[in-house]
This record gives C-alpha cells, structure tokens and sequence, in this order.
C-alpha cells in the first residue's frame, strides 16, 4: 500500500455512497450500552479490512451483524484497551492541571510570575477541560498502535506489546499530529451527539494511522 495523505484517506472513505447510513446504523448502536461494543468490533473489522486488502471503505452492517459474536468479542477487547489508554492519559492530564493549580500560589509573591498568573487565571475555564482534551488527544493514536499489534498476529495478548506499541509510535508521531488535534477538535465540538461525532471522528483517523502504521512495519521488515 502506498502512503496516501489524510485528505485522501477521508475523500476514499466518505465516496463510499453508503456511508451516510452506516454513521447513521454505528452511532444508534453506540448509544445502547452493551450494543456499543459492536461499535468497537466494527473498527476492528474495518482495520483488518485496510491491512489485508487495503480497503478504505467501511463494512457493510448487515453482512458484519451476521457474525455478532466476533464483532462483540473484538469490540469488548479494544474498548477495554481503548478505556484503559483514555484514563490513563486522563489521569496524566488531570495531574498536570492541579500542578499548574498548585504551581500559581507558589509564585504568586513574585512579579515576573504576575502575567503567568494573570493568565492563568483568565485561561481557567480553558484548563478545566485540559485533561479531557490531552486525552482525546493522544489516546486514539496509542490505541490504534496496540491494535495494529494485535492485527499482525490476531493474539489478543499482542495489545500488551508495549515495546512494538510505541515503536511505531515513535516513527509514526509526525504524520498523526494533524489527524489526532482533528479528532480532538471534532469530539470537543461535537460532545453532545457523542456517539456519532466519535464515529465520524475517529473513522478517519483509524484507517489514516493504520495506513501509516502498516506502511512503517513493511519497511522496517524491509529493512
């Protein structure tokens, strides 16, 4: 597969003339608990899809429904890992806005530090949703490397793979700047309707970064 931009990618998925309904079909079962695992178990089938047959087009519903139990096994699994990244980089950013919280008495006394203080103050509502957004930020990227892992050899313990995970992290960062602060601008803005707006934000950038990802093991296995 040749390496294709993340305008490319977007234009490839969003011609698929059945595209409309299959947001439409993820995000109402993305609102039903339990249901929101085939959700997950979709992602997964569509990445197998890219890395196998180099498809960027979505499943059909109706023909992946047929194997439900596959599509919630899967579905459980990379939610968990998906769950499991998302409140750990929560948790970093939820420490790092009570730092600079802790950060603002200690040099309050000083004048060079009264225009950092002054700032932060008036950023404070902005830093309220730091940790959210770190979060929605990094997560999807280290998620989608622990099931690129996983896909190579279809063994669910490869999700533990932490040194294969941020090897392809650490040569894939560069091209996933611009998608990741995408998804986070869409989730934030589309927070309301969060089921759909994290299904039409994250398709994308799921078959971008495993485009990438694939691209970075073949020629490491090249190489």
């Amino acid at each position: 597969m040749q390496m294709l931009s993340f305008e490319e990618v977007c234009q490839k998925i969003f011609r698929d003339d059945r595209f409309v309904l299959k947001m439409v079909i993820g995000g109402a079962l993305g609102f039903v608990p339990l249901l929101h695992f085939l959700v997950f178990g979709y992602f997964v089938t569509f990445a197998r899809n890219i890395r196998e047959n180099g498809l960027l087009r979505l499943p059909d519903w109706r023909k992946e429904l047929k194997h439900w139990e596959r599509l919630a096994l899967d579905g459980i699994v990379f939610f968990v890992v998906f769950a499991v990244v998302f409140i750990g980089v929560f948790i970093a950013g939820l420490g790092m806005y009570y730092l600079q919280r802790l950060a603002m008495p200690v040099f309050s006394g000083f004048g060079f530090f009264s225009f950092y203080q002054t700032m932060m103050r008036s950023a404070f509502n902005f830093l309220v949703y730091l940790p959210y957004a770190v979060a929605l930020l990094v997560t999807p990227a280290i998620a989608v490397a622990a099931l690129n892992v996983y896909l190579r050899t279809n063994n669910f313990n490869d999700y533990l793979r932490l040194d294969l995970i941020f090897r392809l992290l650490r040569y894939g960062w560069p091209r996933l700047v611009v998608p990741s602060f995408a998804f986070m601008g869409f989730m934030l803005l589309g927070t309301p309707l969060l089921s759909f707006a994290f299904l039409l934000g994250f398709t994308p950038i799921l078959a971008y970064t495993t485009v990438v990802f694939l691209i970075l093991e073949n020629e490491h296995d090249d190489a």
